[in-house]
């Protein structure tokens, strides 16, 4: 288009009223452009996906959970009491599978059993023996272990830090192994129910079917139960 206006410029055509040129207009028919990312990114906000099924939680399942999680039961403790597989309750909870009428029932009968309280002197007694056992397990010396301060916290020593993991994950099984509640656990041992709650969780969050924790858990586990 410019070489024409050109030649048209430099030749007598230009006195031709018929090829003056015109003001360039903007081209109303153009090809469709490729959409931009904002453009993707506003239909798909528009149009969203929808979930899949299995991405949904039961509704009783999570009402299960919400009535676990108010008595202070811990995810593998709830799991042992009602004869499920931890790693089948951790599905659940995620919306990975459907529950089962006979599972269910286990999971309501778990929560409304009664639970045994145990004197805080055995609670104290198996929570240390738990402690040294993961100790022997994880190759951390044992004098250093319980002559630990864990009412100081030291985030930048690394054997106070793997201590405390120690210590977590003694908690741990205590509570799943002798059914006791975070409050009754914290006052055997000497600690807060916020700070055994924390333990829990990061413990049940840092487990997965056959890392490290797991295998150090269930080795430990069945090491006190004989």
């Amino acid at each position: 288009m410019a070489a024409q206006l050109d030649i048209i410029a430099d030749t007598k055509l230009r006195e031709d009223p018929r090829l003056a040129p015109r003001p360039l207009l903007r081209q109303t028919c153009v090809k469709a452009a490729a959409p931009s990312a904002s453009s993707s990114l506003t239909a798909r906000v528009q149009n969203p996906v929808a979930p899949s099924a299995s991405s949904s939680v039961d509704p009783r399942i999570a009402a299960i959970d919400r009535r676990r999680a108010a008595a202070g039961i811990a995810h593998d403790q709830f799991a042992r009491l009602a004869g499920v597989n931890i790693w089948t309750w951790r599905d659940l909870r995620r919306g990975n599978r459907a529950p089962m009428g006979a599972t269910l029932a286990k999971l309501q009968a778990a929560l409304d059993a009664p639970r045994e309280t145990k004197p805080p002197q055995v609670v104290a007694a198996f929570h240390r023996l738990v402690m040294q056992t993961i100790a022997m397990q994880m190759a951390f010396d044992l004098a250093m272990l319980l002559a630990t301060d864990f009412s100081v916290q030291r985030p930048s020593n690394p054997q106070w830090l793997r201590a405390a993991r120690i210590r977590q994950m003694a908690s741990y099984i205590t509570s799943v192994e002798l059914g006791v509640s975070n409050a009754d656990l914290g006052r055997a041992i000497g600690d807060t129910r916020a700070n055994i709650k924390y333990a829990r969780d990061a413990i049940e969050d840092l487990r997965e079917d056959g890392n490290e924790i797991d295998r150090v858990l269930v080795a430990v586990t069945q090491l006190v139960r004989a």
